[in-house]
């Protein structure tokens, strides 16, 4: 074990310049609004991805099956490849809702377009029992 030079011990040992750290309900409350403006700011962001990903609506819907196909195969690509931008991630999406609802008859509502982009970036999503959390997941999974 290495012996650790006095001059260390001193220097953490001198009180910083600065305000008090908070103590006690403080502490937490300041740490509970932390948390809270994070996934505040979190959703917001990924509600308006979610209506990025509708404006491509009336875009996917007058296109014909081959070309939806031809798309996919080009991201399926570059998804794979991991030559992925974020605009790539919005298009894409879009096109999964549009396939979807030309298979299913569905198409994915604003939230849950918000909860596969969130699935996406890596956070838990919660809903409800009947919200469509399975085609919330499909968005996610066709790309992943």
């Amino acid at each position: 074990m290495t012996a650790v030079p006095s001059t260390i011990w001193r220097m953490l040992a001198q009180r910083t310049k600065g305000k008090e750290l908070p103590k006690g309900l403080d502490a937490a409350w300041h740490g509970g609004m932390g948390r809270a403006s994070r996934v505040k700011n979190r959703t917001s962001r990924f509600m308006t991805l979610a209506k990025e990903v509708l404006q491509f609506e009336t875009q996917f819907s007058e296109m014909a099956d081959a070309k939806i196909r031809e798309e996919a195969a080009e991201y399926r690509v570059i998804f794979r490849c991991g030559r992925d931008k974020p605009e790539d991630l919005i298009r894409a999406f879009a096109l999964v809702r549009e396939a979807a609802f030309r298979e299913l008859g569905e198409k994915p509502f604003h939230v849950q377009i918000a909860g596969a982009l969130a699935i996406e970036a890596g956070c838990i999503t919660e809903m409800a029992t009947g919200e469509g959390k399975t085609l919330t997941a499909t968005m996610p999974a066709v790309i992943g």
